[in-house]
C-alpha cells in the first residue's frame, strides 16, 4: 500500500502541526518496525539471531508505545474508520 496516499487520507481536511505529523509518522514507522521484527521469527533458528530479533522487537515496541503516549498527551486523534472507507472505495 502506498504510504504517501494513506497519509494524505489521514490528514485530509485536518489542520495538524508539523510536530503532530512527525509524531504520527514516527508512530507508524515504529509499528512497522515492530511488525517486521515479529515476522523475522519465522525465518531464523540461530540462537544469536533470535536474541537480536528479541532486542529489535523490544526496541520497536518501546518506541511505538512512547509515540503512542506522546500522541495521547498532545490530544492527537485520527478517525481510522473514515480512512478505511476511502481506501476501500479507492481499491475496489
Amino acid at each position: 500500500m502506498n504510504k504517501k496516499h494513506v497519509f494524505k487520507l489521514i490528514f485530509k481536511g485536518k489542520k495538524c502541526s508539523k510536530e503532530d505529523i512527525d509524531i504520527i509518522t514516527q508512530l507508524n514507522d515504529a509499528l512497522e518496525e515492530w511488525q517486521n521484527a515479529k515476522n523475522y521469527f519465522q525465518f531464523v533458528s540461530d540462537p544469536k539471531l533470535i536474541d537480536l530479533i528479541i532486542c529489535k522487537e523490544d526496541e520497536a515496541k518501546s518506541k511505538y508505545l512512547y509515540f503512542l503516549s506522546l500522541a495521547k498527551t498532545k490530544g492527537i486523534t485520527l478517525d481510522g474508520s473514515l480512512m478505511l472507507e476511502e481506501l476501500s472505495s479507492t481499491y475496489k
